[in-house]
């Protein structure tokens, strides 16, 4: 299996090979969003969208997303580089909104005297604590 740097080199020299204008590919990534989303709601419990499943599946289109974001980077300049050195800051503020986020969740937890449990479980309890201070607010009883 080639590794991600080598990966990145040779998508760095297709999408420079890419005649489409930056423009076009911007719209192409929307395109491609568009078709995350329905994969999204096609996989999901809620069944919003009644269509199949695509050849692809939900992984397949993450990644035309990211190969299209990457071809962006690519044409306006970026190196592999760069993006390492971009990405690497990018994951550091998204860890420590990560961390921020469960400092906030834990604190209103032990607030109302709930056990912390994991993710699923806390989100689960926030969305509780949400109805419940609406349903006071306008004095619905449960």
């Amino acid at each position: 299996m080639p590794n991600l740097n080598k990966i990145f080199e040779r998508h760095r020299t297709a999408a420079l090979a890419e005649p489409k204008p930056v423009e076009w590919q911007c719209v192409k990534m929307m395109e491609e969003a568009g078709e995350l989303a329905a994969e999204l709601l096609i996989d999901s419990e809620h069944k919003a969208v009644h269509k199949s499943p695509g050849a692809d599946g939900v992984k397949g289109e993450v990644a035309d997303v990211i190969q299209v974001a990457m071809c962006i980077f690519y044409n306006i300049g970026g190196t592999t580089e760069e993006f390492e050195e971009i990405f690497e800051q990018k994951l550091l503020k998204w860890e420590k909104c990560i961390r921020a986020r469960k400092e906030r969740l834990q604190k209103i937890v032990e607030k109302k005297r709930l056990t912390f449990y994991n993710n699923g479980a806390l989100w689960k309890i926030i969305k509780i604590l949400k109805l419940s201070t609406r349903q006071k607010n306008h004095g619905i009883k449960t």
